[in-house]
């Protein structure tokens, strides 16, 4: 009797840790939280920088974005970047800041590197997971070899846990 009894509690006690262990497991890959980013909800972010062609234009150096030698012609299938706007010279790096009352800022550099970050069409492009909740503000800014800002862009979105595209036009400082 005693020992179906010991077996008994020892069931019961193995299905309780059982059931803990797969409560905590949910919890911990935020499965069962939410609200606001605290508890891991987030925002598939994309941002599109764009420095204005007329901000370009206006110092005659740009970055040359490479043709291939394989188009002899306009009149060849050249592909889109042919006629890509060019990215400023004066443009080394950008940081990127991602801030709100309650989630911790995010803040990202990166040096401008027209063969690699600059797609096609002139535009950079930068993709973020942002926590979800309200005024989400997004500060770009682009500096030059010296580390002296030359062009900035700023706005403020409420972010609700769907994936948002957000255009930056920066402009001239």
């Amino acid at each position: 009797m005693k020992n179906r009894a010991s077996k008994k509690k020892y069931e019961i006690i193995s299905v309780l840790l059982c059931v803990c262990l797969v409560l905590f497991l949910i919890e911990g890959c935020g499965m069962g939280s939410s609200g606001g980013g605290a508890g891991g909800d987030t925002t598939k972010v994309s941002i599109s920088l764009n420095i204005p062609a007329e901000a370009s234009a206006a110092s005659s150096n740009l970055y040359a974005l490479a043709v291939p030698a394989d188009v002899s012609s306009a009149t060849d299938a050249a592909p889109s970047y042919l006629y890509a706007q060019a990215v400023p010279l004066d443009v080394s790096s950008i940081k990127i800041t991602i801030s709100a009352d309650q989630m911790t800022t995010i803040t990202d550099t990166f040096n401008v590197l027209p063969d690699e970050n600059v797609l096609p069409d002139g535009i950079i492009e930068r993709i973020y997971n942002v926590p979800s909740g309200p005024g989400r503000t997004i500060i770009a800014e682009a500096y030059d070899v010296e580390g002296v800002p030359s062009y900035s862009a700023e706005v403020t979105r409420d972010l609700d846990g769907v994936d948002t595209e957000i255009d930056l036009n920066m402009e001239a400082l």
